[in-house]
């Protein structure tokens, strides 16, 4: 037995061996028909590269012109490329100089609406200055003889012809409970005044204390005219007062007529505006003369008043109550 099985181990060995034998051979065949095709391969590849160089021989030797052709369309492209390359180029830079001068131009409107602005801030705060000054000034000026004063900083004296002065004096008929209540009911009276004066075209002088001195002077105006707006000025004033007889105040006027000379007089370091002549001191003394609520004229303003409108009483020899 021992003998036998030796025999059969060597026989399955040499089996082995030769199916080896048999996959080396078959590697070995495929390497080389592998190597057989590459180097086929290559060949044709060498054969093609062989032909173009000598079909470009061919067209060069043959054909220049083409080839010129060629060229000149491959730097004719070139050169479309470069100019539609610059041109975008400054395209981005005029889109970056357009940018920038769309900012600026905004940077310097919006300078300008600031400088505007304070500029228009300015000139209203001014105005308003200008307005309370003259306002101001217009308590112991004409207000159209305001203009001369600034710019000439001095007024001439002058005459005013044919003019009616009225006078106004301001009197308390009950006591007030404090300063405040008695200035609000002087500034009440005094602004009522005023509003009757520039409604009738009359032209005040000055106000001192409880007095005010006021003229009715216009060269379109007869002598009777400027008595009978007058007299209409200081009645309808008295009537408003008596509407608000809560206030506490009254009044007692008088009025007169002629000439008077306008000009500014110093006392002092105080400058104001005044008037001078026979009708202010006619006018004190018949205002001075008369009653709590009444109104006194000469006799020429009485006979130059219309009767059915106002109510005339001689108080005394040349004096008359309204």
């Amino acid at each position: 037995n021992q003998p036998t099985n030796v025999n059969l181990t060597m026989h399955q060995q040499g089996k082995w061996r030769l199916y080896a034998l048999f996959v080396v051979l078959l590697l070995l065949c495929t390497t080389l028909s592998q190597a057989q095709n590459t180097t086929t391969d290559t060949a044709e590849l060498e054969q093609r590269i062989q032909q173009s160089q000598d079909s470009i021989r061919a067209m060069v030797e043959v054909q220049p012109e083409q080839l010129s052709q060629f060229l000149d369309e491959i730097e004719a492209i070139k050169a479309a490329e470069e100019r539609k390359f610059n041109f975008f180029n400054r395209m981005e830079w005029g889109k970056a100089a357009l940018i920038g001068l769309i900012l600026l131009a905004g940077g310097v409107l919006l300078i300008f609406g600031i400088v505007r602005i304070n500029t228009n801030r300015l000139v209203r705060n001014m105005s308003n200055r200008a307005q309370s000054l003259k306002k101001n000034l217009a308590r112991h000026i004409p207000e159209y003889l305001i203009g001369d004063l600034v710019h000439e900083e001095t007024i001439s004296p002058m005459v005013w012809k044919n003019c009616a002065v009225l006078q106004v004096d301001i009197l308390e008929n009950k006591t007030f409970r404090s300063p405040d209540e008695r200035i609000y009911a002087m500034d009440t009276l005094f602004k009522a005044c005023q509003g009757l004066s520039q409604n009738h075209g009359i032209i005040q002088i000055k106000n001192t204390g409880q007095k005010i001195l006021a003229v009715c002077k216009a060269s379109k105006l007869t002598p009777m005219e400027q008595a009978n707006i007058s007299a209409g000025c200081l009645n309808e004033l008295r009537s408003a007062i008596e509407a608000q007889s809560e206030t506490g105040l009254t009044l007692k006027a008088g009025i007169t007529y002629g000439d008077v000379v306008a000009g500014l007089t110093k006392g002092g370091d105080k400058t104001s505006f005044d008037i001078w002549g026979h009708p202010v001191q006619e006018v004190q003394e018949i205002t001075r003369s008369s009653k709590p609520g009444t109104i006194s004229t000469t006799k020429y303003i009485a006979r130059s008043l219309n009767k059915s409108e106002f109510s005339i009483n001689e108080a005394e020899e040349g004096r008359y109550e309204l």
